[in-house]
């Protein structure tokens, strides 16, 4: 079975070793990161600074588990609220589980938490343009695709961590608001390269 859980501080040891373990599979899809961040230490700081963004309702990280195994993590990042009501959506899945609807249910799990417990309207998403397992775990959850994003700056690839919250920190926190399966969501574009050509995607 699998299920979708807010990530903990306790998750910061398992975590780093299995990021470790999915280092090379998750190489070209993922920035450049320092060696710290395959580190338990690296990762208790990184979950510390997601666990504020989640109090402030800014963000949120999840653990994948199978079976009660933590196997990925996803993402519902960059909140905007107010009636725009949007976030970005980013997962991923250990290598051994790719291909076994383990994303799928998890994506599938996010959307509805995301219209429903977080009261957001819109989720974006994205893929590099040959990823199509990943196009396919979106589209199985009713995303579709709305563009291609042409170029990305250098300094993605040397994004290690989200930026540091803002100093002002009066920011609207989580609700709970109802929203329509299916309203307004998207999958825009992002990528890990500096020429590379991204899908996006809206329902």
């Amino acid at each position: 079975m699998v299920a979708l859980r807010p990530i903990a501080a306790e998750d910061a040891g398992p975590l780093a070793h299995l990021l470790r373990a999915e280092r090379a599979f998750l190489a070209p899809f993922e920035p450049e990161r320092p060696e710290s961040f395959y580190t338990p230490e690296g990762q208790r700081d990184r979950i510390e600074d997601l666990l504020l963004r989640r109090e402030l309702g800014a963000g949120y990280l999840f653990g994948i588990e199978r079976d009660g195994d933590l196997v990925g993590t996803l993402s519902v990042a960059n909140v905007v609220r107010g009636p725009f009501g949007s976030a970005n959506l980013g997962y991923w899945v250990a290598q051994q589980w790719n291909g076994q609807g383990v994303a799928t249910a998890a994506v599938g799990h996010a959307a509805a938490r995301a219209f429903g417990d977080l009261g957001l309207h819109r989720l974006e998403a994205g893929t590099l343009v040959d990823n199509v397992a990943s196009q396919r775990v979106l589209e199985k959850n009713g995303f579709e695709r709305i563009g291609v994003a042409r170029e990305l700056p250098a300094h993605r690839r040397r994004l290690a961590r989200p930026p540091p919250l803002p100093a002002n920190r009066g920011l609207t926190p989580a609700v709970s608001a109802a929203a329509p399966r299916g309203r307004d969501l998207c999958q825009s574009a992002f990528g890990s390269a500096t020429d590379c050509r991204d899908h996006a995607m809206r329902v």
